[in-house]
């Protein structure tokens, strides 16, 4: 499928010296991009890679490697509000001169930026296509000429070991294996119920003694979280409400193995290539999944009533998409899982 939007391609012999990323929401489609910075950055190591996003994941972006600077973009969402942010974000960009500008976002402020940086080249997200965001990041760039062959590269994070003490002072003893369990999907179609959870959690005990769950989130998943912790005691590590968005994404890179619902921490999962079962129920596979061999996705698209996106089932209290899939199952595709990354 041709894109619908604007590209102007790289076509000087020599790589660019100064890039500007645009993708201003929301965090999970900010982290998406992630992997194409790091390959950008190991594609051009002397070029300067800026990225623009709104201030909510300012502090995430400090943390990658492969991005120099992160610029702040207002969080206001009226129009008078974001128009604002987009001219004072606009002067701050200015004296930049950058070679080229990735409008990952492709809205009209975002565009308008674009426009009056006036770069060399530039390239745009395409926002209506049927692919997954991953697909159409790198859609654009190779539509801008910069990265022609695909790769998932390891994320090089500025860690200075905030995430073991993190874990250390909630009773990880440091040698365990962690598991994260993300029952946070955000409505009940997307949801695997929590005594799957945990019986999952004690199945897997009896054979993989050396390990610790852990769940990660904020106060929206408190009361799951509590469930799991009564339920599961010392063997679960409850975080929620206890990291910021880099600590959880410094945590995620030190788990084996993440079961999760269609949300954000199942996209950083995705971008730091930790080996991931995601349980997408009623969400639209293009929307929310992502590929690589480190994932295993578990649609609804081959049910007649797949992929609906309701935010509760038609056919009753527990989503059959989801509960048809057992923890037995779930524990069969992790252990295989981890076999094919060890």
């Amino acid at each position: 499928m041709s894109l619908s939007v604007k590209v102007k391609k790289w076509e000087s012999k020599s790589p660019p010296k100064h890039i500007l990323i645009i993708r201003l929401q929301a965090i999970g489609d900010v982290v998406i991009t992630l992997p194409f910075v790091q390959q950008l950055k190991n594609q051009y190591p002397e070029a300067k890679i800026d990225f623009l996003t709104r201030k909510t994941q300012v502090t995430l972006l400090q943390y990658i490697e492969a991005i120099d600077k992160v610029i702040p973009f207002t969080n206001k969402t009226t129009r008078y509000g974001q128009l604002a942010g987009t001219v004072q974000a606009i002067t701050k960009l200015l004296p930049a001169h950058y070679d080229v500008v990735l409008d990952l976002q492709t809205n009209r402020f975002s565009r308008l930026i674009r426009q009056v940086l006036f770069p060399k080249s530039f390239a745009e997200f395409e926002r209506f296509t049927p692919f997954t965001a991953a697909d159409r990041n790198w859609q654009a760039l190779t539509e801008s000429g910069l990265l022609e062959k695909r790769q998932h590269p390891t994320l090089t994070l500025k860690s200075k070991g905030q995430e073991f003490e993190i874990l250390k002072n909630n009773n990880w003893d440091g040698t365990k294996d962690l598991i994260l369990l993300n029952p946070a999907g955000a409505f009940k179609s997307r949801n695997w119920t929590l005594d799957n959870y945990v019986y999952f959690a004690q199945k897997w005990l009896q054979t993989h003694s050396n390990t610790q769950f852990i769940v990660l989130g904020t106060e929206k998943i408190k009361g799951k979280s509590d469930y799991l912790k009564n339920k599961l005691g010392e063997n679960l590590i409850n975080l929620v409400e206890k990291t910021t968005l880099t600590e959880a994404m410094l945590v995620i890179s030190k788990c084996r193995i993440i079961i999760t619902e269609d949300s954000g921490l199942m996209h950083m999962a995705w971008a730091l290539k930790v080996p991931t079962i995601s349980l997408i129920g009623s969400t639209d596979k293009n929307r929310s999944s992502q590929h690589g061999e480190h994932m295993v996705n578990l649609y609804s698209d081959d049910l007649p009533c797949g992929n609906c996106m309701r935010p509760t089932c038609q056919f009753g209290e527990i989503p059959f998409c989801l509960s048809r899939y057992t923890p037995e199952y779930i524990i069969g595709l992790a252990e295989k899982l981890l076999l094919q990354h060890e």
